[in-house]
C-alpha cells in the first residue's frame, strides 16, 4: 500500500476539524446567529470536499499513545464511501437546518455545537482502522447525539433521550468487554492483523461469545431486534434534521460495526453468518409489526404468528394463509372485528406537526387509562406521515 504524506492528513483533518468548527461555530453564534450558519455551511462544505480527495486513494495515520493503544485512521474503499455520503448529507442537512430553526426553535447554539460535534464523531467511526478507534467515536457519537435527540426538553423528548442514552450506554459497555476479551486473545485491535488472526484459526467457536460481546453496541445502534426500543420515540421527538441523521447515518454506524465484526471476525463463518441473517429477518418483522401496532407488549406474541404467514404464504397453503390472517386481525381486533378512527394533522412543518401529533397520542393513552374507558378494548397506532 502507498501512503501519501498529505493525504494521510485529510484522514485526521476530517475527524478534528469539524469538532474545531464547532467550538468556533458556537462562539461566534453568541454574538452572530446568521455568522455561525453561514460558518456552519462552510465547515460542513470543506469536509464534503476534503472528502472527495480520499477516493481512489489508500493510506493511513495513526497516533500513537492515545488512550494507552493509540488511535489509527485509515481510508479504504468502502470507508470511504461512507465518509463520502456522510458529509455529503450533512451538507445538506446544515443548510436545511438554517430554515428550519429559524421557525422558533430554541437553543440553536446547542444545536449547531453538537451537530457538528457529532459529525466529527461519525467520520472517526467510518474512518477507523482498528476497532480501539471505532468504540472511542462510537461512543463519543452516541453522547453527543444525546443531546440532538433532547433538544426540545419537554417530558416525552426527555424520557426518549433517557431510553437512547441508556441502551447506547448499556451497549457501549458490552462492546467494551469483548473487545478487552479480543484483544486478550489476539493481542491486537487493528482490523486487518485481526482479520488475519481469525483467518488462521481453524476452529472458532470459542471467539463466538466475544463476537456476540462486541456486536452488542453496534447493533444496538443499528436497532436490529431486540435493540430496538430506542428508535420509535427518537425518531418523533428529535428536531427533523435531526431525526434526518438518526435515520441516514447515526444508524449507519451500527451497521457498519456490525459488518466489520461479520466480515473481518468472521468472514465464511456459517453459523456466524445464520445468527446476524435471524437478527435481521426478527428485525424486519418488527419493524413490520410495529408499522401496524405500537403496543410493544403484544410483539413478541405475534412473531410466530407473523413467521407462520410468511410460510404458508411460501408453501401457497392459500387457506390456511387466509384463516389465519383472519385470526390475526382478531387479535388485533382489526377489521372486520373493530373500528377504525384517523385523526389526521396538518401543517407547514412537518417535524412539528409529527411532534404535536404524537402529544395528542400521548394524551389519549391517558384518556384511555381512566375508570369510565377501561372496559373499552383500544388500540393506538402510529402517528405516522401521511403518504
Amino acid at each position: 500500500m502507498e501512503h501519501h504524506a498529505v493525504t494521510s492528513i485529510i484522514l485526521p483533518f476530517l475527524v478534528f476539524f469539524p469538532f474545531l468548527g464547532a467550538v468556533i461555530g458556537y462562539v461566534i453564534g453568541r454574538s452572530n446567529k446568521n455568522a455561525r450558519d453561514l460558518w456552519g455551511w462552510l465547515v460542513s462544505a470543506v469536509v464534503f470536499a476534503a472528502s472527495l480527495l480520499l477516493i481512489g486513494k489508500e493510506t493511513v495515520y495513526s497516533i500513537p499513545g492515545f488512550c494507552g493503544l493509540g488511535i489509527q485512521f485509515a481510508a479504504d474503499g468502502f470507508g470511504v464511501i461512507l465518509a463520502v455520503l456522510t458529509s455529503a448529507i450533512w451538507l445538506i442537512t446544515t443548510i436545511f437546518s438554517k430554515e428550519y430553526m429559524a421557525q422558533g426553535e430554541c437553543n440553536r447554539n446547542r444545536y449547531y455545537l453538537f451537530v457538528f460535534l457529532t459529525l466529527g464523531a461519525t467520520m472517526g467511526i467510518f474512518l477507523s482502522a482498528d476497532l480501539f478507534t471505532t468504540f472511542i467515536f462510537f461512543e463519543m457519537m452516541s453522547f453527543t447525539s444525546f443531546v440532538l435527540v433532547m433538544h426540545e426538553e419537554d417530558d416525552a423528548t426527555i424520557r426518549a433521550a433517557h431510553t437512547y442514552l441508556a441502551v447506547a450506554v448499556i451497549g457501549g459497555l458490552v462492546t467494551l468487554m469483548g473487545l478487552f476479551m479480543m484483544y486478550q486473545m489476539a493481542g491486537t485491535l487493528n482490523m486487518a492483523e485481526l482479520s488475519a488472526f481469525m483467518q488462521a484459526q481453524e476452529d472458532k467457536s470459542s471467539f463466538y461469545l466475544t463476537g456476540v460481546l462486541i456486536l452488542f453496541g453496534f447493533a444496538a445502534k443499528a436497532g436490529l431486534f431486540p435493540l430496538h426500543v430506542w428508535l420509535p420515540a427518537a425518531y418523533t421527538v428529535a428536531p427533523a434534521p435531526s431525526s434526518a441523521l438518526l435515520s441516514c447515518l447515526l444508524t449507519k454506524t451500527g451497521v457498519f460495526g456490525t459488518i466489520i465484526v461479520s466480515c473481518k471476525l468472521f468472514m465464511h463463518d456459517a453459523k456466524w453468518g445464520s445468527l446476524i441473517l435471524l437478527c435481521i429477518l426478527l428485525s424486519v418483522i418488527q419493524d413490520v409489526i410495529m408499522s401496524r401496532v405500537t403496543v410493544f407488549g403484544t410483539t413478541t406474541d405475534l412473531i410466530p404468528m407473523v413467521i407462520l404467514l410468511i410460510t404458508l404464504a411460501a408453501k401457497q397453503d392459500y387457506d390456511s394463509f387466509y384463516e389465519l390472517e383472519i385470526g390475526l386481525r382478531r387479535v388485533q381486533n382489526c377489521p372486520p372485528f373493530g373500528d377504525l378512527a384517523s385523526v389526521t394533522f396538518t401543517g407547514q412543518e412537518e417535524g412539528r406537526v409529527l411532534r404535536g401529533a404524537v402529544k395528542f397520542r400521548d394524551s389519549l393513552l391517558a384518556c384511555l387509562q381512566q375508570p369510565d374507558y377501561k372496559t373499552e378494548t383500544c388500540t393506538t397506532l402510529g402517528p405516522a406521515p401521511c403518504v
